[in-house]
């Protein structure tokens, strides 16, 4: 392992810490904990204020919080989509059945409703706008099915 000791000009202090803050992010962001630990250990070693460290760890957590949040909101959008899709195409077997037969017996729609999975769904739209009859309209597959999320 590679050590060096420096004697630092007052004036460059901010532009070191900066410099440790990152290498303190990218250890937090890229390494194992086994490994983690080990460098935070020479960090702190070479760090004449205790308290540093800390900042730098509080900073640290900071930026995985927010990145999490970016994260859950950009999950949380994709999922959103997909419930949006669902609903959509749940809408239109609906739609098409009670423009076909005038009455959907409320049991139907509560499976339809439960039928989440986009290709499903389609399927069951190819069926509802050739059936002849709602007798004919088969959910259990549909709600059955692992793959049904």
């Amino acid at each position: 392992m590679l050590y060096f000791s420096y004697t630092l000009d007052e004036g460059f202090a901010p532009q070191v810490a900066e410099v440790l803050r990152y290498f303190v992010q990218l250890i937090f962001h890229r390494r194992s904990r086994d490994e983690r630990d080990a460098l935070v250990d020479i960090i702190r070693q070479h760090i004449q204020d205790p308290k540093e460290l800390e900042t730098m760890a509080q900073t640290t957590a900071e930026f995985l919080i927010e990145q999490g949040k970016a994260e859950g909101i950009e999950q949380g959008k994709a999922e959103g989509i997909e419930q949006g899709k669902a609903e959509g195409k749940q809408d239109a077997i609906l739609k098409l059945l009670q423009l076909q037969f005038q009455n959907v017996p409320e049991v139907l729609s509560r499976e339809i409703r439960n039928i989440h999975n986009l290709t499903f769904l389609d399927t069951l739209l190819e069926q509802a706008m050739t059936v002849q009859s709602l007798e004919e309209i088969d959910t259990d597959f549909f709600l059955e099915s692992p793959r049904n999320d």
